[in-house]
């Protein structure tokens, strides 16, 4: 009995974890764009040669020319393989 009453005070002393408060944050209202026009020079020519190296740094490869895709293999009457084996006895 005495191990009940400690156990149910301790537990209506502990404050609960949670809380019913949310916080709220207040943003930016205006979103600021910026053009071209509005960047430094030397933003521009940063700007201007990553585009550049990014996009010539994935060019395609050319394509390979592959003579035998056309044709297919000749028909085999006989293993030459097995035709051709030798064992040592």
């Amino acid at each position: 009995m005495e191990f009940n009453e400690k156990e149910s005070e301790t537990q209506s002393l502990k404050k609960s974890c949670c809380k019913d408060e949310i916080d709220v944050l207040k943003g930016q209202d205006e979103i600021v764009l910026k053009t071209f026009d509005d960047l430094d020079d030397i933003q521009k020519q940063v700007l201007f040669a990553f585009t550049y190296t990014y996009f010539n740094l994935y060019e395609s490869l050319p394509k390979e020319i592959t003579p035998h895709k056309d044709y297919s293999p000749p028909l085999l009457v006989k293993n030459i393989q097995a035709l051709d084996e030798t064992y040592l006895i």
